[in-house]
């Protein structure tokens, strides 16, 4: 008997302290970033808080000026912790404009995202971005 009440007491703690609802894709929020990486430095860092688990996904949707070859050509981004981007959750990554940057299961807590020069940008370029969160 004993057991059995101890059995039930550890599977209400577990129950009521880690089950928050995971947020679908399908109903996460979305936000257009704004922002210019500059040549030979970062970008605007942009700040935003996940208040339950679930999936978030980064696209950069557009560069200007537009670069000469757009299906080749990468940016990228890093992932941080807190609102000042101190602890790197994601090192940068690059990828095509229009595809995933970043993305991935994520926790309820407080990220940042950094736009960046992956090295070959000649010129300054303003960007927006699509990024979809809980």
């Amino acid at each position: 008997m004993k057991r059995i009440t101890v059995a039930a007491a550890v599977l209400a703690a577990l129950g009521a302290a880690g089950c928050a609802k995971v947020v679908s894709p399908s109903d996460n929020q979305v936000e257009t970033l704004i922002g210019t990486v500059y040549v030979g430095a970062g970008g605007t860092g942009h700040n935003f808080t996940v208040k339950a688990p679930g999936e978030y996904k980064l696209t950069i949707t557009s560069l200007t000026p537009p670069p000469p070859n757009p299906n080749t050509y990468t940016v990228a981004a890093q992932f941080g912790s807190g609102s000042n981007c101190s602890g790197v959750v994601e090192p940068p990554r690059s990828g095509l404009i229009g595809s995933m940057l970043l993305g991935g299961p994520i926790g309820a807590g407080d990220y940042c995202i950094i736009i960046l020069n992956p090295g070959w940008f000649t010129v300054n370029e303003s960007y927006t971005a699509r990024l979809e969160h809980p």
